[in-house]
């Protein structure tokens, strides 16, 4: 729509694309469909640009740019009967941000900036807006200048992003721990957390380059928080240290820059993926995480992943608890983006759509079951308040004042606190980051690396990337990166240690530096880049950390692994689905007429997806009598169980295939090592068929009595095949 075309709506009274008139929007404001209890929110100017105009996309309190953004605001309530009034107002602080309402309900958090030229810090006030007071102050005392030319950067730091703990304390994002992220143009943040009267400040994260707007889960009483998951150093089989950032060397140009939502234990432990779809870089961008009381969270993404330099437009996603597909809710549409955008560009990826309106971000649940969220129903970009069912139905305004943004809406009401959580970790972190002095890398002591078998799988049908692939001696790289002199935040990477995996693919080393940022990457024998079978790189695309005296426990070494389920032991974790690591052939794949390539072709039984109407998950043969897929390893394994997986049905595509018998044959060295006549029906939500410990390099599943049609073709198929096996040392 012109400008022309707005104004002439606008006069007339007519509709905007994708929003009521004005008329009607007015009316909906007056009288929401149901009475609202209070509500706190900022009202703030927009971030203008060099020639005065507001700043396209930029949103104050957002992405590494504008988070501490200084653009004057006030802290406002909407009462129930739809009037306002200033909670804290400019006469009192200059700008405000990210309010947070105690559990009680009788006391907001928030960050307060005093003037323009000033730092942000903590504040709290009382709900009826008494007891204005500053709650962390600037009064860091620490040596700055064995960090060199970087030691300027560091003289101003902000506290942004308040939470309250369920025991009283109080969680927030801060620049007071020295680093600058590797983009170079912004200061890092970490999780900072402290009473209620500023005492025992305690740093709980070690993030190299961004811990943003926390959280607590509501049924388990974590803190979740957004991560700029980050790192610049790409691998190489082509450098001593197997690491790059040449584009020429790199064996991939993905370096993650996006924004996920993990998740730690108030002191800091324990650190996992709380949400988002590992798969894909897009998928897992999570920002603003917002907790509900069943424990599924809602999620700001921008078109830009890394919100750097801004978001280029926001919308909200639903995901459940961990690794998950998610659902989009209402903004910017995920789909108007690559999945896996440009990870190192200069400016923000190019899209596959312009980012045009509706944008909304900032999502609060209602007592009855809707949001409050910042929305922005034009290309004018003023976020406005509204209200919208979970599903996005029905977005409705609530509060638009002229000239500012309304953002982060909260309840000012009692609400039931999630439980509290002991602390385990309680030493106090070091306040400065080590130097390239191997001998200030244990400056917080050490923990204990775990990892029970790095080649380990998630579940069938499980949103999460295949491990790497199997080999044997394989061996694994740890390297520490930390901010220390180089005022642009690009210190290289140091190895720490090159350590050899257990036969079992475990790794176990007890001295690995605590609260230092790191990455590792795994290579076979020869010192070249274990890749998974859809060729991704074993290398942290970011970095990781530990509170001190921490022992970390996983499987897995890809994205989303820390959501696997850990066995209790060693010897439970060296079983795993080992059919991803397989070469596969069939003895046919169907064919459709005029296409080039089979639709369904083998190697979709270890695709480990198996519970899906379409077939774009199963294998297809070209036939019904004789069809067979045989699975192939490059070392041998032990296999104790297979897990056989059916077509499922979907009659509207005239698929309602049915295996009812089908051989399989344990191979090793082309000789059978153990056969099983009958595997039985074959359901769609596996068959388990349980074999004496044997060691193959080989199986192979014949379809021996196959009913039914797939599309209507009598031909065969199958979905998936899961081998449970383990490394075999011999």
């Amino acid at each position: 729509m012109t400008m022309q075309a707005i104004l002439v709506a606008l006069l007339a009274g007519t509709a905007l694309v994708g929003g009521p008139t004005p008329a009607e929007a007015a009316r909906r404001a007056r009288a929401p469909r149901v009475p609202l209890p209070p509500i706190v929110f900022v009202s703030r100017n927009p971030i203008l640009g060099d020639d005065g105009g507001r700043l396209a996309g930029a949103i104050p309190g957002i992405g590494p740019r504008d988070r501490a953004a200084a653009v004057g605001g006030r802290l406002l309530v909407r009462e129930p009967d739809g009037s306002t009034r200033v909670l804290v107002g400019e006469d009192a602080l200059f700008d405000v941000a990210d309010p947070c309402v105690s559990w009680d309900g009788t006391r907001v958090l928030f960050a307060g900036l005093a003037h323009p030229d000033s730092s942000w810090r903590i504040h709290v006030v009382g709900a009826d807006g008494s007891g204005l007071r500053a709650i962390t102050r600037s009064d860091r005392n620490v040596a700055l200048a064995r960090l060199g030319a970087a030691a300027t950067r560091f003289t101003r730091y902000d506290d942004l992003d308040p939470a309250w703990l369920p025991d009283g304390r109080i969680v927030f994002s801060s620049t007071r721990f020295p680093a600058i992220s590797e983009r170079g143009d912004h200061l890092a943040t970490n999780l900072f957390v402290v009473e209620e009267t500023g005492e025992c400040l305690n740093r709980i994260t070690t993030e190299r380059n961004g811990a943003d707007e926390p959280a607590v889960d509501l049924v388990t009483g974590r803190v979740v928080y957004s991560r700029w998951w980050l790192n610049v150093d790409r691998p190489t089989n082509w450098t001593r240290d197997g690491l790059t950032t040449v584009d020429d060397l790199a064996i991939t140009d993905d370096v993650a820059n996006i924004w996920q939502a993990v998740s730690v234990a108030p002191d800091g432990h324990g650190i996992k993926l709380h949400a988002g779809d590992p798969r894909s870089r897009q998928g897992s961008v999570c920002y603003k995480p917002t907790p509900l009381p069943d424990g599924r969270v809602l999620t700001v993404h921008g078109a830009d992943g890394s919100l750097d330099p801004s978001p280029e437009g926001t919308g909200i996603r639903l995901f459940a608890p961990t690794a998950d597909t998610g659902r989009f809710v209402i903004g910017l549409r995920p789909d108007v983006v690559p999945t896996n955008p440009p990870m190192l560009a200069k400016g923000p990826p190019r899209l596959a759509a312009d980012p045009r309106p509706p944008f909304a971000t900032d999502p609060a649940p209602l007592p009855d079951g809707r949001l409050l969220i910042s929305y922005a129903a034009t290309a004018a970009e003023d976020f406005g308040l509204w209200t919208c069912g979970l599903d996005g139905s029905d977005p409705e305004p609530l509060l638009d004042l002229p000239g500012t943004l309304e953002l982060d809406p909260a309840i000012l009401a009692p609400r039931p606190a999630p439980p509290i959580l002991e602390d385990q970790f309680v030493t106090t972190s070091a306040e400065l980051p080590p130097t390239e002095d191997p001998a200030t890398f244990l400056i917080n002591d050490t923990i204990r690396f775990d990892c029970l078998n790095v080649f380990t799988n998630a579940p069938v049908d499980a949103p999460i990337p295949d491990a790497p692939r199997i080999t044997r001696q394989a061996r694994i790289r740890f390297f520490l990166n930390f901010a220390r002199q180089n005022p642009t935040g690009r210190d290289p990477s140091i190895l720490f240690r090159t350590a050899d995996l257990t036969p079992s693919g475990a790794v176990h080393e007890h001295d690995i530096p605590a609260e230092v940022s790191m990455f590792e990457q795994l290579t076979d024998e020869a010192g070249r880049i274990l890749l998974t079978p859809a060729g991704r790189p074993a290398h942290v695309s970011g970095m990781n950390f530990a509170r001190q005296g921490e022992g970390t426990k996983c499987v897995g070494c890809h994205a989303g692994h820390s959501v696997i389920e850990v066995p209790k032991n060693g010897e439970l974790a060296a079983w795993f689905n080992a059919a991803t690591s397989a070469e596969v052939k069939a003895t046919s794949s169907w064919l459709p007429e005029g296409a080039e390539e089979p639709p369904c072709p083998p190697d979709r039984v270890v695709d480990r997806r198996a519970r899906n109407d379409s077939l774009d998950v199963a294998w297809v043969a070209a036939g019904r009598s004789g069809e067979s897929v045989t699975l192939s390893w490059p070392v041998p394994i032990e296999v104790s169980r297979l897990v056989l997986y059916g077509i499922r049905p979907n009659r509207k595509a005239g698929t309602d295939i049915r295996v009812k018998k089908c051989r399989a044959v344990l191979l090793r060295n082309g000789i059978i090592a153990a056969d099983v006549a009958d595997c039985g029906p074959i359901r769609p939500e596996g068959t388990a068929v349980e074999v004496a410990p044997t060691v193959i390099d080989a199986l192979r599943i014949e379809l021996t009595g196959v009913q039914g049609r797939v599309m209507g073709r009598r031909i065969a198929g199958l979905a998936e095949v899961e081998t449970i096996a383990r490394l075999n040392p011999r």
